[in-house]
């Protein structure tokens, strides 16, 4: 009788070709900006995306709950994104809200989910605060498979939804839309929540415990022509993963504040993605160094064969630092305190960019 994790194998292998095509079309060798050819990859992606979600259903009974809802997350979660890319927001909101939904079902996500509204909803985050909130919360399986996975739909909930509380979701609304479940700042404080407990819940060192991600989830390693990726670089490639996410949140926040006119807010979360920007630059460079990415270009891209994955999706869903912007956001922040009054952040501010 075949075991589950056999099972799980065989599906990946299935699935793996259509991954491969995925990943021809999200990282085509053809890097030319051409707007139709754009559009034309999305629905060409989408369609791959809602294949593999045929296929898993296939699945359902032979894996266990939680193998298939991760991967049914995943796959849903492209799907959304496909829809925001496409301008079709509506969707991209309604399957990410069918993601949260389904998470929220979990037994096991029940005390994650209620701690993430708890911290949200206060103004001011304490050691003892987040103390009352993981209080109930114990390390799992599902809080380690899920919790990256949540921060990302929270933050593209974020960019669907209303950019201040002042502004209708989209263009073309007529109206302001009253519902604070609408705005970005919403979506944002719970995504920055989600890392907080987390670290939290795991003492404070996400290293060697990162949640999965996309490109953890092994698919180039089920191919025969593939080296698998190592334990050690999967876990750093999840530690990345889960740490730019959480640098996106801050940085979206710094938005959304400025947006409500919280400019006090709003530079606190600015000074905050600049320095972990500084804080992991190095660790970036050295993962994307590790996975050859500089030298993918050169790779055979014949037939089947995939060159050094998943880097490019690293390389797609990484921002690298740009010294002459970071500089540049830095002495815009200074001059910031300086109008405040707060000249030692002001020289903490111009003396980092200068250098």
């Amino acid at each position: 009788m075949r075991t589950m994790s056999q099972t799980l194998a065989n599906l990946k292998r299935r699935a793996s070709r259509k991954v491969v095509e995925l990943y021809q079309l999200e990282c085509p060798a053809d890097t030319s900006p051409n707007d139709t050819k754009s559009f034309e990859s999305k629905y060409k992606i989408r369609d791959i995306l809602r294949d593999l979600l045929d296929m898993l259903k296939q699945f359902e009974n032979d894996i266990t709950s939680s193998e298939y809802t991760l991967l049914w997350s995943f796959f849903s979660f492209k799907l959304a994104t496909t829809f925001i890319e496409t301008e079709e927001r509506q969707e991209g909101r309604h399957t990410l809200r069918e993601i949260l939904s389904t998470l929220q079902s979990r037994p096991t996500m029940t005390g994650f989910f209620q701690a993430i509204e708890t911290l949200a909803a206060c103004t001011e985050t304490t050691k003892s605060v987040l103390d009352g909130c993981i209080a109930s919360i114990s390390r799992s399986d599902d809080l380690q498979a899920f919790s990256g996975l949540l921060q990302s739909c929270f933050n593209s909930l974020a960019v669907v939804s209303a950019p201040s509380s002042h502004q209708p979701e989209a263009e073309g609304e007529d109206r302001p839309d009253t519902d604070v479940e609408s705005t970005a700042l919403h979506w944002l404080r719970r995504a920055e929540s989600v890392f907080q407990i987390y670290s939290r819940v795991f003492g404070g060192a996400i290293k060697g415990h990162a949640p999965e991600c996309w490109e953890s989830l092994g698919f180039f390693d089920s191919l025969d022509f593939s080296s698998p990726t190592s334990k050690d670089t999967t876990e750093l490639i999840k530690e990345l993963m889960f740490e730019t996410s959480y640098t996106t949140t801050l940085f979206m926040l710094a938005q959304a504040y400025s947006n409500d006119d919280d400019r006090t807010e709003a530079a606190k979360y600015c000074q905050q993605t600049l320095q972990r920007q500084l804080q992991f630059a190095g660790h970036t460079e050295a993962l994307l160094t590790r996975l050859g990415v500089e030298n993918h270009k050169a790779a055979s891209t014949d037939g089947d064969t995939v060159p050094v994955p998943p880097s490019d999706w690293l390389v797609s869903s990484v921002v690298r630092i740009d010294p002459i912007e970071w500089a540049s956001n830095a002495s815009t922040l200074g001059e910031y305190y300086l109008a405040c009054g707060h000249y030692e952040a002001t020289l903490e501010c111009l003396l980092s960019a200068w250098t």
